[in-house]
């Protein structure tokens, strides 16, 4: 259960980053 929960965590994460780096980009841009 845990493993999945760090997993589901990691997933999210990962979303989170890859949106802030678009914005960036576009920013930049």
């Amino acid at each position: 259960m845990l493993h999945f929960v760090k997993f589901a965590l990691d997933i999210l994460a990962v979303d989170v980053y890859s949106r802030i780096i678009l914005r960036i980009i576009i920013f930049i841009n």
